[in-house]
């Protein structure tokens, strides 16, 4: 009982098939790539990045989430959050234009949208490559960990 209390309360690990490795450019663990505006934008506990893509209904799902749920449960906690692409998502979710070539290049490409965690230190903590149900679960289960909620 105990384990399955501690697992809850741990940032989700990230497993990628090798064909989704493949995809990415960063792993959890490294520093995140210098991107115009994103330094700028990092919170003191946790930055949550989010990069549109993929299926449309994905991005509806996740842009909402990310407006509705995430940035007003954690924005108050030290948690940052910016879009690197897509629609303005209110006043607590920056939204920066990056150039999709230079995303692709700097963080990978194929499948979307994906959403990124970093440290305090601005390290990926954790990331998905795929919005889905289970990766909105898996991001309040990091940024509950780094938060300490």
């Amino acid at each position: 009982m105990l384990k399955a209390a501690l697992l809850l309360l741990a940032i989700p690990a990230v497993i990628l098939s090798a064909d989704h490795k493949a995809m990415t450019q960063v792993a959890v663990g490294d520093a995140f790539p210098s991107l115009e505006g994103v330094a700028d934008n990092q919170g003191a506990k946790a930055t949550v990045i989010g990069v549109p893509g993929g299926p449309e209904w994905m991005n509806e799902m996740f842009t909402g989430d990310i407006k509705d749920d995430f940035a007003p449960k954690y924005a108050d906690a030290g948690v940052k959050f910016v879009t690197l692409a897509g629609p303005r998502l209110g006043d607590k979710v920056a939204s920066l234009s990056i150039d999709p070539t230079k995303l692709n290049n700097t963080l990978g490409e194929g499948r979307g949208p994906r959403v990124y965690v970093l440290d305090a230190d601005g390290k990926v903590a954790w990331f998905d490559i795929e919005y889905s149900l289970s990766t909105h679960r898996e991001l309040h289960a990091a940024l509950d960990e780094l938060t300490g909620k």
